[in-house]
């Protein structure tokens, strides 16, 4: 997402405001609404204000379990809120004696009942072990911290069961609860650690009882109705197995409980998701794709935003996202399969206030154009090839409304689009190809002689400075990128020169292996450059900063591109891999640049480097993607 002027949205929340030790509440102005919409409003006022008085802690960094894929920096997520914390002890978690009325369901997400997943939002509340459950290792506060790469552990089989769950300062309305337990970062860590089979969610009103399908991906408990609890326990009764494998038995049995999550309409608001879609990228350890015949389905493929100095932070199962970090809402794409005519995926849109996933819900392809509302209440989904599933989700009258064009008036793309709001240009994906200016990047006919200095450290000839871009990292120090402007198989190259135009780092990819690059300027992280391998079948993040060169992510993009049969430009060459089973880590000339601090190297067991296609864990096969109704063309 290319960063513009800042958007505003007037008048959609009520702003909060503290004057000396008066807190005063604004709420906009009157509009007309039902009923339901002024309790709505009334709600959110007063879930603000709690927000506002008691936050989720002091501000700082929680404490980490462990570090588990960060690369050297900063610590991972050091922009989030700490645990839930309150003014008095947490009343202890109750186990529920008998079965609430109703049925629960366990589901992907909280459903596509857009006007009802408006009414929730992410409830603030104490983590609490349960008394009559196992205390765990680590610190509580990782199921709180906004980054799936830190974690609760728990052993599962033991004297007294694994059990998580929220305390909350008074009864709040509960409607589902959000849980990852999935271990990672890789896929062997995965695979060798138990998952949740059934878990028992306990009220005040009685427990729950769901099953799980297998996978790494949130989990939701979904109950029949609201219901008045004052905690929120939810108890693992049965897993599926870990594989001992290399990484020892104890792992066979260590739950990993990464977040945990409760929605309702009524009690304290969690404060708003702190990150920046500018400032994510996506890893998949291997390769993207997992192909079978014709047929590439999505690998394990996860969100990560880039912080100061490089540290990730483990956001979601995503493979792109869009937005501004203070919009209030994102988009979050997923794709799951693609056989080069037919690209399934989905979108949701994630309500940065209230933590909100909302699912689009169409079978159209993906990725579509994407075009957000400059005051971040909406986005807009075109598919160009297929106009008739253009649709747009728009904030309006509290809550999320999904819109389509007027057919049967004959309204156009363009009209839509006007009548809609939606003015700017479409969001840019995956980031800039060398040659192309943005930001503090220009391309590189304006420095040639850089150009062709870093071309003559390198070795090469016939560069030519209209396929680079030079990047400012800080007052003395910039980044080239480039390549060598072939049509196919292009061979990229990156290097950092200092304030005496010499050269600090360099990285060539080998002769015949690469398939171009794209590049991100990040604050405070300087340039993150996506370069190809494998003849463009896969690719690594590297990031040039003052210092030099170095890898951080092994097997990652700025966005998941298409698979690279879709693209035929020449054929894919496999990548090379150890006899280990991880994948070679000789991709390119690296130069003076620091590789040995890649994010990969070897797997940690199993025999299989490259993780299985997991199309389960975004497909959503419990509700799978099927056309909605929109409010614009309906009868009368």
């Amino acid at each position: 997402m290319v960063a513009g002027s800042r958007r505003t949205a007037p008048g959609k929340l009520p702003t909060v405001r503290r004057v000396g030790m008066l807190l005063t509440v604004t709420t906009p102005p009157p509009v007309e609404r039902t009923s339901a919409h002024r309790v709505r409003q009334s709600t959110l006022a007063v879930a603000w204000a709690l927000a506002a008085c008691k936050g989720d802690g002091d501000g700082k960094a929680a404490p980490r379990v462990e570090a588990v894929h960060t690369a050297p920096g900063t610590a991972a997520g050091a922009d989030t809120k700490a645990a839930d914390a309150t003014a008095k002890p947490a009343a202890p978690l109750v186990q529920a004696q008998a079965a609430a009325p109703g049925k629960a369901k366990a589901a992907q997400h909280l459903g596509f009942d857009l006007a009802l997943d408006s009414t929730l939002w992410s409830l603030q509340g104490t983590v609490a072990t349960a008394p009559w459950g196992s205390s765990g290792e680590g610190d509580l506060a990782a199921v709180r911290d906004d980054d799936l790469g830190t974690a609760w552990r728990c052993q599962h089989g033991g004297a007294t069961p694994c059990v998580l769950g929220l305390s909350f300062e008074q009864p709040v309305s509960l409607r589902a609860v959000r849980l990852w337990a999935a271990a990672g970062p890789k896929w062997h860590t995965y695979r060798a650690h138990p998952r949740p089979k059934t878990v028992r969610v306990h009220t005040d009103a009685g427990a729950y009882e769901v099953r799980f399908d297998d996978g790494a991906a949130h989990r939701y408990v979904i109950l029949p109705a609201s219901v008045k609890t004052q905690t929120v326990a939810v108890e693992i009764v049965d897993v599926f197995a870990g594989s001992k494998g290399k990484s020892g038995s104890k792992d066979a049995s260590t739950l990993w409980i990464s977040e945990l999550e409760a929605f309702g309409d009524d009690g304290p608001m969690r404060p708003p998701l702190q990150l920046d879609p500018a400032r994510t990228v996506v890893s998949f350890e291997t390769e993207a794709w997992k192909t079978e015949g014709t047929h590439h389905t999505i690998r394990l493929a996860f969100l990560e935003q880039v912080g100061d100095g490089g540290a990730l932070r483990r956001l979601m199962r995503a493979t792109a996202m869009h937005g501004e970090a203070d919009d209030r809402f994102w988009v979050v794409e997923r794709r799951f399969g693609d056989d080069c005519t037919a690209h399934q995926g989905g979108y949701f849109m994630l309500d940065r206030q209230t933590r909100v996933m909302f699912p689009l819900g169409d079978k159209a392809d993906v990725p579509a154009t994407v075009t957000l509302r400059e005051d971040g209440l909406g986005a807009m989904f075109v598919r160009e090839q297929a106009p008739e599933h253009t649709v747009a989700l728009v904030y309006e009258n509290d809550a999320l409304v999904r819109h389509s064009p007027r057919t049967k008036k004959g309204e156009s793309v363009e009209q839509f689009a006007a009548r809609l709001g939606f003015t700017g240009a479409p969001v840019r994906r995956g980031g800039w190809r060398p040659g192309e200016a943005a930001g503090s990047c220009s391309t590189g006919v304006s420095q040639e002689a850089l150009v062709q200095q870093v071309a003559t450290a390198l070795d090469l000839s016939g560069l030519r400075a209209a396929d680079a871009s030079v990047c400012t990292i800080d007052e003395g120090h910039r980044a080239v990128i480039g390549t060598d402007g072939a049509a196919c198989g292009a061979r990229w190259y990156a290097a950092v020169v200092g304030p005496g135009n010499e050269i600090v780092a360099q990285t060539l990819a080998a002769e015949g292996d690469s398939d171009g690059a794209a590049f991100l300027v990040v604050p405070g992280a300087g340039v993150i450059v996506e370069g190809t391998r494998g003849g463009g079948a896969t690719s690594d993040l590297w990031r040039l900063d003052a210092t030099g060169i170095t890898m951080l992510v092994k097997g990652g993009a700025l966005a998941v591109r298409e698979p690279k049969a879709c693209r035929p430009c020449q054929p894919a060459t496999p990548v090379a891999v150890d006899t280990d089973g991880a994948t070679s880590e000789d991709g390119g000339d690296a130069g003076k640049a620091d590789a040995g601090n890649a994010d990969g190297g070897k797997t940690d067991g199993g025999s299989a480097a490259d993780p299985p296609a997991d199309p389960g864990a975004d497909a959503g096969a419990d509700d799978p993607l099927k056309a909605l109704p929109s409010v614009d063309d309906e009868p009368g």
